[in-house]
């Protein structure tokens, strides 16, 4: 039998009001832009993304162990960004940024480095030539956004010039979010753009 090479997400998945708001405004540009790239992605933070021809059971063992290790924290949420021509879209992405934390990166840090060795081939894109941090990220981990050049975000949804909708209207609202828990991460399989989830795996206090 021929194993297959799956691609597989490692997320955080905000909760409560944070991700009604996030939910809000994927609503209010679909009603100008039903087509925006990510308007039909879960709400979600990205920590990590990357090929194997592991099982399912496999990588949910070593990320129980991974897991296991860490403990809850609080991250705050800065203000809405917006990645203008972004590389992936070549549209401008409306997100909102998560302030930079040690936790959060040493949490990516291990996941990444128990995920790491799992791994087939680098994630592929499309027309992207990766640069400096980028580049050796993508060389090491086969995904160009591990480490301190990691910019945590949630993403809303990415907009093109012509779409209809003010991208700069997100900046007149005000982000009232302050200090949000971190206390578990998913992990998803992504086949031709549809996200199923695998399993949550929650981190104690």
């Amino acid at each position: 039998m021929e194993l297959k090479n799956n691609k597989y997400l490692i997320l955080w998945e905000p909760s409560g009001i944070l991700r009604a708001f996030i939910e809000k405004w994927k609503n209010k540009i679909y009603k100008v832009d039903p087509n925006a790239e990510y308007l039909n992605h879960l709400v979600h933070s990205t920590l990590y993304v990357f090929n194997s021809f592991e099982k399912e059971e496999y990588l949910i063992k070593e990320l129980n162990v991974c897991v296991g290790n860490m403990k809850s924290f609080l991250i705050d949420i800065k203000n809405w960004k917006i990645f203008y021509n972004d590389v992936l879209t070549n549209s401008n992405t409306l997100t909102l940024e998560i302030k930079k934390n040690k936790h959060l990166f040493n949490v990516q840090k291990e996941v990444v480095n128990t995920l790491n060795k799992l791994r087939s081939n680098k994630i592929q894109y499309d027309n992207v030539i990766w640069k400096n941090e980028y580049l050796e990220s993508y060389n090491r981990f086969g995904f160009p956004f591990v480490g301190v050049h990691w910019i945590p975000h949630i993403t809303v949804a990415s907009i093109s010039d012509n779409s209809g909708f003010n991208i700069e209207e997100a900046f007149d609202n005000k982000v009232n979010f302050l200090s949000v828990d971190f206390n578990a991460l998913s992990l998803y399989s992504i086949d031709n753009n549809i996200h199923k989830k695998i399993k949550t795996f929650k981190i104690d206090n």
